[in-house]
């Protein structure tokens, strides 16, 4: 098994992940399509929140080969698989890690677009963002900038890996 193969596995994975944790957030949010006005959310605000994430998770299971090659730098589909060395392992395991991280951080994005929204739409009582609001977003602002990192700046950060593991040498 090659290193395309692997990651492969993993980008199904991940697919999965995101499917059930995007079915997780909007679940949460169905009560507000039932509930009176002003915390009303539309069952097609509903549908589009979770249309896009939904068609990543799938197309990400339908072409796990294809994220993989964008992923791994200098792999070619047609070669013969080759031993796996050390390297190669880390920079797959950075990638997944990143694609790991962005699939809980997008989500998380729309959630807050969302929750900015209603706050924003509704005129009851203040409509300010606590503190520990605003830090969530903030962490989740932090979690795409560090998935993104991670997935295509995997070399980047092996080197600094490596560098700070032989420095003392």
């Amino acid at each position: 098994m090659n290193k395309e193969h692997v990651v492969g596995i993993a980008v199904r994975l991940v697919a999965i992940f995101l499917g059930i944790y995007t079915f997780r957030h909007v679940s949460s949010l169905l009560p507000y399509a039932a509930a009176p006005s002003p915390n009303y959310i539309s069952f097609s605000f509903l549908f589009l929140l979770a249309a896009f994430p939904i068609l990543a998770a799938i197309l990400l299971w339908l072409f796990p080969l294809a994220v993989a090659a964008k992923i791994i730098p200098n792999i070619k589909s047609k070669e013969t698989p080759a031993a796996v060395d050390v390297g190669g392992i880390e920079v797959v395991a950075f990638s997944v890690m990143g694609l790991w991280v962005l699939t809980s951080a997008i989500p998380d994005i729309f959630y807050w677009v969302t929750f900015v929204y209603r706050i924003k739409s509704v005129n009851i009582g203040s409509t300010e963002l606590t503190p520990e609001n605003i830090g969530y977003i903030v962490s989740t602002i932090v979690e795409l900038v560090i998935g993104f990192w991670l997935l295509f700046g995997s070399r980047g950060l092996l080197g600094i890996i490596r560098s700070a593991r032989y420095a003392g040498a």
